[in-house]
């Protein structure tokens, strides 16, 4: 007897495994039941759906639920299955075929899910503009819990430079730590900057012709010492 998949096993990996789990399983059932051509059509059809599918996630907006665009491809392949393939009840009855084991599926579906979403991430990092990628890292660091020192700093926050693709990175000092700053030198401040952003991000962001203005301000936004880095000036 030949293993196939039975159709809620498609369904279920099409919505959790994403557009690429959707061309394999649906070329390979068709096959499996000698409908190649519409195994073929399909493993197109959802390999364009998925380059589309990349191609829109930039343009989506922020607060685009996250199980639209599953279910917006699962009810096609839903539509196909219960008019070209058969049924799980058929699939028992058969002595041809037998249930595909469900770890099998779990494991391709999980595969499909890195793979795609490694092309994903990629295409969204190389499409977007330096200015888009500061202001993504402005909104990362306003919306993110970073730990700071109690003992030198209130607050941290960022702003995009409306003159340029840098970001400014304003800490707000205690009281106390306000003439330690104020008389340090750029020599010891530069590195502890460095060390906190990570140097490695910090490169990646110069390869992006993006600036890090660093301010250290009073609790009144007076500045008192900056460190700027630039793709010329990061080690």
């Amino acid at each position: 007897m030949r293993s196939i998949y039975s159709p809620r096993q498609i369904q279920v990996a099409t919505f959790f495994g994403g557009p690429f789990a959707a061309a394999y399983f649906l070329k390979s059932a068709f096959e499996s039941v000698n409908k190649k051509e519409i195994a073929s059509k399909a493993l197109i059809i959802s390999l364009i759906t998925s380059a589309l599918i990349i191609f829109i996630l930039p343009f989506l907006p922020e607060k685009t639920p996250n199980n639209l665009i599953p279910i917006l491809y699962l009810i096609p392949v839903t539509i196909l299955l219960n008019k070209q393939y058969i049924t799980k009840e058929e699939i028992l009855a058969s002595e041809e075929y037998k249930i595909e084991s469900s770890w099998k599926v779990f494991g391709i579906s999980l595969i499909s899910v890195f793979l795609y979403g490694a092309i994903a991430i990629s295409y969204l990092w190389v499409s977007q503009s330096s200015d888009d990628i500061a202001q993504n890292l402005v909104e990362n660091v306003n919306n993110s819990d970073i730990e700071l020192n109690p003992d030198y700093f209130i607050k941290l926050e960022a702003h995009k430079d409306e003159n340029g693709s840098g970001v400014f990175l304003n800490f707000t000092l205690t009281n106390g730590a306000i003439n330690e700053f104020k008389n340090a030198s750029q020599a010891e401040l530069r590195p502890t900057v460095i060390n906190f952003i990570g140097k490695e991000f910090l490169r990646d962001l110069v390869k992006e012709n993006i600036y890090i203005i660093v301010h250290f301000q009073t609790q009144t936004d007076e500045v008192v010492n900056k460190v700027i880095l630039s793709p010329s000036n990061i080690d």
